[in-house]
């Protein structure tokens, strides 16, 4: 079981802000946990776009990279609602369009996700990926499409 976060930072009223959600694990701002979690961080975060670090591990396929990439904007919208009190919202990744994979991130090498969000339409939400590899090199760019709501397990 987690801990909470009075006992990971002391008195809930010293909550880290938004500014400060680099010390924030990312297995606090998503429901994805380890082993599965391949995101660390947020780096940069403002209204519907943001950077997300990869922390050294296994090396990472395409496949892997675009779970990395959905678990970012996961992580992102998580670390837009941690400022304000708020949950974070269920979602789901529906689909990838523009693809283009130029090969995978070698075994504990660091990354970087940087994800903007380019349309929304009710629950619907499309956002432009970019996961970069620790020179800078774009290994995998494109967009994917996320729905957004309640989960609803029968």
């Amino acid at each position: 079981m987690g801990r909470t976060d009075e006992q990971l930072y002391g008195d809930p009223q010293s909550k880290p802000m938004p500014d400060d959600l680099a010390r924030i694990p990312a297995r606090l701002l998503t429901t994805h946990q380890e082993p599965a979690l391949l995101v660390d961080h947020i780096e940069e975060l403002s209204e519907g776009a943001g950077v997300v670090q990869v922390a050294p591990g296994p090396s990472l396929d395409g496949l892997q990279q675009t779970e990395a990439c959905a678990q970012a904007i996961a992580v992102l919208m998580g670390g837009s609602q941690y400022g304000t009190g708020g949950d974070p919202s269920a979602g789901m990744l529906i689909g990838a369009s523009k693809l283009e994979f130029s090969g995978p991130l070698p075994a504990n090498e660091a990354a970087q996700i940087r994800a903007t969000q380019v349309h929304a339409l009710g629950a619907m939400q499309l956002w432009d990926v970019e996961f970069t590899d620790s020179s800078n090199k774009t290994l995998l760019a494109g967009q994917l499409q996320i729905a957004i709501g309640e989960p609803n397990i029968s």
